[in-house]
């Protein structure tokens, strides 16, 4: 009876864990016959004792039944909150393999992004180079420039563009041969802009459009224009011309009057701008004789290379729309000492400059740029937003395994509690124990 009176003091106390132990060795006292008639008869005063059923006795026919019920209550309690610390192992594990599966995912999310931004900025490195914003040919006597001259102006150009590609950003003015042609570049990188304007001067011409005019056009501005072959026909739309050219004359037949024979080979209908700035008009029929001025003869110079390089243009898929021409004509004042006899004079004042804005030329590589590099932004964003999740989920596991711990402890104390209330024979339990020195003592 000892034992079942320290059970339900300390039901009564709270402490389960030792109403369970002691309830177990009671039932198992009476269910091997150890109960005395003095243990039955308190049994009894305790019935009859309890007349609100407290204790539960009075639902049961016999001590060793309600004893037993007693017992099992508090083992299937203890037992059940083990199988619920069980679950919460399992649920605690389970998801801290999906954490560690998602941040391995992410680690690998984030390699995959610093590969394809490594990329991107090979990219850009290739693409961002300097590119010239100018290039300016400056020739002597047209009609002494040989094509080995022509040639090697080519290849000036060709070094330049090479030398920009290589990283200088503007290199000084080359001299080819004796003084006769002088090729000048600018190069910008980063802040570039996306036109471009290639330059040509050339004098000591004779005729408004003779061979020394059309081959020096035609050869320089093949020469110039090649950059447009860099444009992907796609892209060449975008792609704006701006001419403008200024045709030459020398003091002879002074600026306005009319002494020169003409005929016209073409319609020419055109406005031009004359030394003042002020505007001047030429029109005139195909087929048309008529006398023209020093002025005019300046602007069929001028209109001659206009001609030459509109057709180089439209043979690289320039549409005629994209292309606005700009004339000026200009007549040089007599010098002093000036011989009027020799046509020789005054072969400096005669020829022209093209002077040639190509706008968006460079736009194609600016948006492939612009594309890269706001992509490149959005990378950037993707993996601090996924080492953020990293950081998240990483805390995530360690309160979860933080869980896992006292999960497991508290099952440990549940199974010590469980153990400890163990009577059968050859445990070593404190429950066991009890059990033992009272069978000896008895």
């Amino acid at each position: 009876m000892y034992y079942t009176q320290e059970a339900l003091v300390m039901e009564e106390m709270g402490k389960s864990a030792e109403a369970f132990k002691y309830f177990s060795v009671a039932s198992e006292l009476w269910s091997q016959g150890y109960a005395t008639s003095n243990d039955k008869k308190l049994m009894r005063q305790m019935r009859d004792m309890d007349e609100d059923n407290l204790t539960g006795i009075r639902s049961f026919s016999s001590y060793p039944r309600w004893l037993s019920d007693k017992m099992g209550r508090y083992k299937q309690k203890y037992e059940s909150e083990i199988g619920e610390e069980k679950d919460k192992i399992s649920e605690y594990e389970d998801s801290i393999k999906e954490l560690e599966a998602t941040i391995l995912a992410d680690n690998k999310a984030i390699q995959d992004l610093r590969e394809e931004s490594d990329e991107i900025k090979a990219a850009i490195e290739k693409i961002d180079i300097p590119r010239e914003q100018e290039v300016k040919v400056e020739l002597g006597d047209i009609s002494k420039v040989s094509s080995t001259t022509i040639q090697e102006i080519k290849r000036v150009v060709k070094a330049g563009r090479q030398l920009a590609d290589e990283g200088p950003t503007s290199t000084d003015e080359v001299v080819i041969g004796d003084s006769e042609a002088k090729v000048k570049f600018t190069y910008k990188k980063g802040r570039m802009s996306s036109n471009i304007q290639p330059d040509i001067e050339g004098f000591k011409v004779a005729k408004h459009c003779n061979e020394d005019i059309l081959r020096y056009t035609n050869d320089l501005m093949t020469i110039l224009l090649m950059k447009l072959d860099e444009v992907p026909p796609a892209n060449r739309d975008a792609i704006g011309i701006k001419l403008q050219i200024t045709g030459n004359s020398d003091w002879r037949g002074g600026d306005t009057e009319k002494i020169i024979n003409y005929t016209a080979q073409q319609d020419i209908d055109e406005e031009f701008k004359n030394a003042d700035g002020g505007t001047d008009y030429f029109k005139i029929k195909a087929g048309e004789n008529r006398k023209i001025s020093n002025r005019e003869l300046a602007f069929l110079r001028a209109y001659c290379a206009y001609n030459t390089t509109l057709a180089i243009l439209e043979g690289k898929g320039i549409r005629t729309e994209k292309i606005d021409g700009y004339f000026t004509a200009l007549v040089h004042p007599e010098p002093p000492n000036a011989d009027k006899r020799n046509m020789e004079h005054g072969k400096e004042d005669r020829g022209v400059e093209i002077s040639i804005t190509i706008e968006n030329l460079y736009k194609h590589y600016m948006d492939e740029i612009k594309r890269l590099k706001n992509r490149l932004a959005i990378i950037q964003g993707e993996i601090k937003q996924k080492e953020n999740d990293i950081a998240k989920n990483e805390a995530e596991v360690g309160g979860l395994e933080a869980k896992v711990a006292l999960a497991i402890k508290e099952k440990e104390r549940l199974e010590r509690i469980v153990n400890n209330a163990r009577t059968d024979s050859g445990t070593n339990t404190q429950a066991g124990s009890i059990l033992e020195e009272v069978k000896s003592a008895w």
